[in-house]
């Protein structure tokens, strides 16, 4: 192997050590921005369970039915918001370790060329997991709003509806 070449391999390969570093970093802030994310959000989806819980304690002097309405839509929220939290932590683990796992397989990385489609392809790889991941939360956020707001609209209809 020329001297060139083993500068180029080595320059190659610090290269590759700088990308995963980098790449490991950016992946823990994006965890831990995730996870600080999610604790606001939890404490906020707590101090709106409170709020809501306030509500319906004024809600029952009117009228029972529309308490247990009210009940019903916040143990929806409560345990949809819960499994949401507990997939983005997950998503954001399995993203870690993907880019952990790519990192050092670019450092096996033989060429410039090779390097390059590598970090090509786990880029495009990278963007469709995340567009389907936003895909599957955004569907989960409609499913869930639609699903928080049944049980108001039954008791809403069955204020409006006609007596007999």
């Amino acid at each position: 192997m020329t001297e060139k070449a083993k500068k180029t391999a080595n320059a190659l390969g610090d290269a590759a050590t700088a990308l995963g570093t980098t790449m490991t970093a950016q992946t823990e802030q994006m965890i831990a921005m995730t996870k600080s994310n999610l604790e606001k959000m939890a404490v906020h989806s707590r101090e709106a369970m409170e709020r809501n819980l306030k509500t319906v304690d004024t809600l029952t002097e009117v009228s029972k039915g529309n308490v247990e309405a009210m009940l019903e839509s916040t143990k929806i929220a409560s345990a949809a918001f819960q499994t949401m939290t507990q997939e983005t932590a997950e998503y954001s683990k399995n993203s870690l370790q993907r880019a952990a796992a790519a990192a050092q397989a670019m450092t096996q990385v033989q060429s410039v060329s090779d390097f390059l489609v590598f970090q090509r392809d786990y880029a495009m790889g990278e963007f469709a997991i995340g567009m389907a991941e936003m895909a599957k939360m955004s569907q989960a956020m409609f499913t869930t709003m639609t699903a928080i707001y049944e049980p108001l609209l039954k008791r809403a209809a069955s204020m409006t509806a006609p007596k007999e």
